[in-house]
């Protein structure tokens, strides 16, 4: 018999406690809580280990960057400036295709009245 993991992070304590053992989705969620715990303090081996990673990190994104803020403090702070940059940026190619839009969209106004039609 496997040796049971020893759960180290406070945030999958207080998610179980005062909860029902009988709760079999509650179960699940934190057997997937402590498969990306052990992914943090332990790392993935294997393909299939790290796409089940991924997917588990994509379905549990906050509790994920929860645990790893926790788990590994400086590891997260590199995540988060990384977000950071990555909004900012995100934002700018909004802002750059809502005025490409408005560009368009005055374009075909002048056509629109150059052709004969209302606004």
């Amino acid at each position: 018999m496997k040796s049971m993991y020893k759960v180290k992070s406070k945030f999958i304590k207080n998610k179980i406690k005062g909860h029902s053992f009988k709760n079999k989705n509650l179960r699940q969620y934190i057997d997937d809580l402590i498969f990306l715990e052990k992914s943090i303090t332990k790392g993935i081996n294997g393909m299939a280990g790290n796409w089940m990673l991924f997917y588990m990190k994509e379905k549990y994104e906050k509790d994920y960057y929860q645990l790893l803020k926790e788990l590994k403090p400086k590891e997260y702070r590199k995540y988060a400036e990384k977000r950071r940059k990555e909004q900012i940026k995100l934002k700018e190619r909004e802002k750059r295709w809502k005025e490409k839009e408005k560009k368009e969209l005055n374009k075909k106004k002048k056509l629109w009245l150059s052709l004969g039609g209302k606004i």
